[in-house]
């Protein structure tokens, strides 16, 4: 699955977005309405997502909706991993059906994708979706031996401040 890689110059200096200030959560970044945190572990699609919800309430594989967002998590992604800008996001396609989800269950808004994606390939068994700086952008199988995956989770910042606020 192709994403909009084309639309950030990966080789650009950038400037990282500004830390959550949310109490026991190390390395998470303001990314528009969310916090996000990448994850150097190499996971597939099912157990990356399971991974996140168990990090945070509300957390989730990030889903991205406007392209200054996609910039900050190229951003992020080279901070901690400059050689490997490949990370899952929280997509996938339903049965086959040429229609991509959310699985933070947000709308699918985000149009800047690269020439002919989602490639909506009814005999292809690629499933999830990651984003790759470097170019070769796919779907690919939840369940594959792909092993170079990183994983950015999203919280709301305001369902983190409630959870602290209930302690």
């Amino acid at each position: 699955m192709k994403f909009a890689a084309g639309c950030t110059n990966v080789t650009a200096e950038c400037s990282m977005p500004k830390l959550c200030n949310v109490d026991s959560f190390t390395d998470w970044y303001k990314v528009g309405s969310v916090c996000v945190k990448y994850f150097d572990r190499p996971l597939n699609f099912t157990d990356a997502e399971f991974n996140c919800r168990t990090k945070a309430p509300g957390a989730h594989l990030v889903s991205v909706h406007e392209e200054e967002h996609n910039d900050y998590l190229l951003c992020i992604v080279k901070k901690f991993n400059p050689n490997n800008l490949r990370i899952w996001l929280g997509a996938f396609e339903l049965f086959k059906s040429g229609k991509f989800l959310w699985v933070d269950g947000s709308n699918w808004d985000f149009q800047k994708w690269k020439h002919g994606e989602p490639s909506h390939m009814y005999t292809s068994i690629e499933e999830c979706v990651e984003m790759n700086w470097h170019g070769k952008n796919r779907e690919t199988l939840p369940f594959g031996t792909f092993i170079f995956i990183s994983v950015v989770i999203t919280v709301s910042h305001n369902q983190t401040n409630n959870q602290k606020n209930k302690k």
